[in-house]
């Protein structure tokens, strides 16, 4: 009997691609906020409102948008697989009816 690795299971590349994919979105959060917090403050020192705003909509809309991205881009061929086996079992089915119905003729 073959053994299956736990490292080839689609469940277990599929929860190590969201880790990967939390940790880039999460070190770009940290930049991002370290960086715009900067900026967002006057000669004074004092945070000005709109700049704030405008900080935390960055400051999460670009994260998430690296998540999703850089998600996708892991688990993009395991997609096509996912895709090329689909049409395959279609295939086989398809055959196998076909080969129903002309055997199913020839004994009429």
């Amino acid at each position: 009997m073959k053994k299956l690795l736990v490292r080839e299971k689609l469940s277990f590349q599929l929860i190590v691609a969201i880790a990967i994919s939390l940790f880039v979105s999460m070190g770009a959060f940290f930049v991002l906020e370290r960086n715009l917090t900067i900026y967002s403050m006057n000669n004074e020192g004092n945070v000005e409102y709109f700049f704030s705003y405008m900080t935390f909509s960055i400051t999460f809309i670009v994260p998430i948008i690296i998540f999703i991205i850089t998600f996708l881009l892991l688990i993009r061929k395991k997609v096509r697989y996912i895709k090329y086996i689909s049409e395959q079992v279609n295939k086989v089915t398809n055959y196998i009816s076909l080969y129903l119905i002309i055997n199913l003729c020839r004994m009429a």
